[in-house]
C-alpha cells in the first residue's frame, strides 16, 4: 500500500517482462516485448536498494532489475492511475 492509501497489485508476470535493467531494455528494442510464461515465473528473493527501490530476484535466474518505488507505481493496472489519478 502506497503512503496515499491506494494499493497496487502485480502480477509476477507483468513484473518480469517490465524489468527495467539494461538488458532487458535492450532486449525489447531488438525484438519487442518480453514474453515470460505466467505459470513458471517466480520471485526468489526481494532486496531494498537505499530507500527508493527493490531489487528482484527471479527464478529464471535474473537478478539485475532495479524497480524504483516511482517505477512501480507507474506500473499500476488501476483505472485511476492509468487516467493518471492514482
Amino acid at each position: 500500500m502506497w503512503k496515499d492509501g491506494h494499493r497496487t497489485v502485480l502480477p509476477f508476470q507483468h513484473l518480469r517482462e517490465s524489468c527495467p535493467c539494461a538488458s532487458c531494455n535492450d532486449l525489447r528494442k531488438k525484438f519487442g516485448p518480453l514474453v515470460i510464461n505466467k505459470d513458471t515465473i517466480r520471485i526468489t528473493e526481494i532486496r531494498p536498494v537505499g530507500r527508493y527501490a527493490l531489487n528482484i530476484f527471479w527464478n529464471d535466474g535474473h537478478q539485475t532489475g532495479i524497480y524504483a518505488w516511482e517505477f512501480l507505481r507507474s506500473l499500476c493496472p488501476c483505472g485511476d492511475c492509468r487516467k493518471g489519478q492514482g
